[in-house]
């Protein structure tokens, strides 16, 4: 009666309105309601998407019928949908079409997943040519960028061994296929730069090698340690063996970085020094070229010890005695010696008879001791001049020198004086004749009476020239003085 039609199924019906004024006057009329069976929404298939996944528009997603509904529901804008707006969990969404009796609806499911949670391994640092793994999780598949020093780019924890400081980042996608980022950054530090010096050769002899020349070296910078055969820590080398040996210098700096490098250490026998012979010498022989006198193999070695300058030995600046000096070629572990013994003699010590004086005409025997061959000059007035003893007879006052050479071969000299005195001017005086009495007569005439002491000999006559005749006959007396 008020007007209010409720379709209760499908035709064509009249429908009268009846009209009465306030004078009772009535009147009507009709109209036909055509009720036909609605168009039903439908607003398509439910979904889900993800958080992230932007704005959806509904009608290029569900393409909806019949077209020209609306959309109602939790983050709806209009034909989008906004999952950011509606955060993650599932909505009902409404699509309407129609109004009154005809309007029709039809729901979907919305589910919004949310982004994976990304777990991620942390920064880290390592040394260039080291390698590091990196993890992740929170999906069913991942991809990482940039690939460069990944073992596996698509993989949830690749190695990972950058050349450089590099930032890597992973694509996590969830069963949902939900996508989330996250970014690990692994910085690369450089080796240090190691030398271990150049290529050496040594000898085989057990004497310690200091190696040089490497760097760098262990300080506040980091520590340096050797390896190898015949070498220790501290890189000191001492030879065990000919051969090649390759030592290696490795450097940790503070960042725990090492690097390392190389040489060859080749192992050679050693030349052995020959001073040549021992030999002995004199004292006063002068000085000495050991390298002329001894040809000393190898050439160019030096000359040490007592009394040696540069290539001279010197037996007067040492002494007599017998001395230790040493050739020495090479250096390092190449170093060899050989020493031969230097002898020095002194010369023979000559004992040899005092200055002496004889009378002209007299003679005297030299003495000299001290060695075994004797030579004795001038040889005038000598009975031998290669004995230790001649008898000398010398015309005038004279010096004899003597050589002497001891069984060393030293020879040493020495001298003694023969002064030769003349002999003294005398006369007797002249014949006389006497009678045969026993009266003494003094002889008178005779000289020299002084200066010295004059004696007669003879029959007859006293020392003092007192003559007593005993006989007759002519007697020879003889006055000497002296």
């Amino acid at each position: 009666a008020v007007g209010v039609f409720t379709p209760s199924g499908v035709g064509s019906f009249t429908l009268t309105y009846t009209f009465t004024d306030v004078n009772t006057c009535v009147d009507f009329d009709t109209i036909i309601v055509d009720v036909i069976n609605p168009t039903l929404a439908d607003a398509g298939l439910d979904f889900d998407t993800c958080i992230d996944a932007g704005l959806v528009n509904l009608f290029v997603l569900e393409s909806p019928t019949p077209i020209g509904g609306a959309w109602t529901g939790t983050g709806v804008l209009g034909v989008n949908f906004d999952p950011a707006i509606a955060t993650a969990g599932t909505y009902t969404l409404t699509y309407t079409v129609g109004t009154g009796t005809c309007l029709t609806t039809d729901d979907i499911i919305a589910t919004v997943n949310p982004l994976p949670t990304v777990i991620i391994s942390p920064d880290v640092t390592i040394c260039l040519n080291d390698s590091t793994q990196l993890t992740s999780s929170g999906g069913t598949s991942y991809s990482w960028s940039p690939s460069a020093g990944l073992s596996n780019p698509n993989i949830s924890d690749p190695m990972a061994s950058p050349a450089i400081t590099t930032t890597y980042s992973v694509t996590v996608t969830d069963v949902n296929g939900c996508e989330n980022t996250e970014d690990v950054t692994i910085t690369v530090n450089p080796l240090p730069v190691v030398e271990a010096g150049l290529d050496i050769s040594v000898c085989n002899q057990p004497i310690a090698e200091v190696l040089t020349g490497y760097s760098p070296t262990t300080g506040a910078g980091g520590t340096g340690v050797w390896t190898g055969q015949d070498v220790s820590a501290v890189g000191v080398f001492t030879p065990s063996g000919v051969g090649s040996f390759t030592l290696t210098y490795t450097f940790t700096d503070l960042n725990t970085c090492e690097n390392f490098d190389t040489l060859v250490v080749t192992v050679i026998d050693p030349t052995p020094a020959d001073a040549g012979l021992d030999f002995d010498t004199c004292i006063d022989v002068g000085i000495i070229d050991l390298t002329s006198l001894q040809s000393p193999t190898p050439i160019g070695g030096t000359w040490s010890g007592v009394g040696v300058t540069g290539v001279i030995f010197d037996p007067a600046a040492v002494g007599a005695g017998t001395y230790a000096i040493v050739y020495t070629v090479g250096n390092g572990t190449c170093l060899t010696r050989d020493t031969l013994a230097i002898t020095v003699n002194p010369l023979p010590v000559l004992t040899i008879s005092p200055d002496t004086e004889i009378c002209l005409n007299d003679s005297t025997q030299l003495t000299v001791s001290g060695g075994v061959i004797y030579s004795w000059s001038p040889s005038t007035g000598l009975s031998d001049t290669s004995i230790s003893n001649p008898m000398a007879s010398p015309g005038v006052t004279t010096t004899y020198t003597v050589l002497v050479t001891d069984s060393n071969g030293c020879e040493n000299t020495e001298v003694v004086t023969v002064t030769v005195n003349p002999l003294p001017v005398v006369e007797a005086g002249n014949d006389i004749t006497l009678c045969n009495q026993p009266i003494a007569e003094t002889l008178t005439g005779y000289s020299p009476l002084t200066s010295g002491n004059g004696v007669w000999t003879g029959q007859d006559v006293s020392a003092a020239g007192v003559f007593t005749p005993s006989g007759v006959g002519s007697f020879t007396l003889t006055y000497t003085f002296t």
